[in-house]
């Protein structure tokens, strides 16, 4: 697990927690906010105990919640999983305590074509798209905030254009950025 963040008070702060999707966030520091990134490397291969140390992360970050929080999931976190039984675990972790106007769900971006090469392509595109109905469901239920990142980003069909990514999987900096402006501060 890798932690980048920055440590400049001057700007509201913002925790994003989640894996390789989660580096897009990377290193924001603007005069509005900064973020600190907690990567949570998802072997694509090996998924043993990939929920438990996610989700370990996650409610040990929000035990002194101060910042806005972004939970934004790999495909790699659920593709083992039934959407609705790895969201009620997720959810689990939460207790009735904690602020919810701070914490945002990002759903979890559509594949490139690139960037699932390994994978049908059909079946991951329908699981990324059942998981985040089912994710918003939930989030919705728990009363925490919801952001599609697929409205932000451009598709081909059914697929997201490249044109929005850098190396066929991150999202490029200026969208996040809109996005956090947009709907997060």
């Amino acid at each position: 697990i890798i932690d980048l963040y920055n440590n400049d008070e001057r700007m509201e702060k913002i925790n994003v927690f989640g894996g390789s999707h989660a580096m897009s966030f990377a290193n924001f520091n603007d005069n509005f906010f900064s973020t600190n990134v907690f990567f949570h490397y998802s072997d694509r291969f090996a998924f043993s105990g990939l929920f438990n140390n996610f989700s370990s992360k996650v409610k040990f970050g929000l035990k002194n919640l101060t910042n806005k929080t972004i939970i934004i999931f790999d495909y790699e976190f659920f593709s083992e999983y039934k959407a609705s039984d790895f969201l009620n675990n997720f959810f689990s972790i939460f207790s009735n305590t904690i602020d919810k106007d701070k914490i945002y769900f990002f759903t979890t971006p559509l594949p490139s074509l690139y960037s699932h090469r390994y994978l049908d392509f059909d079946y991951v595109n329908n699981s990324i798209n059942n998981f985040n109905i089912e994710l918003e469901k939930k989030v919705t239920e728990f009363g925490f905030k919801f952001i599609d990142i697929n409205l932000f980003l451009n598709m081909n069909s059914n697929y997201m254009s490249s044109k929005d990514l850098l190396c066929h999987y991150f999202i490029k900096p200026d969208i996040i950025h809109k996005i956090i402006v947009e709907k997060v501060i």
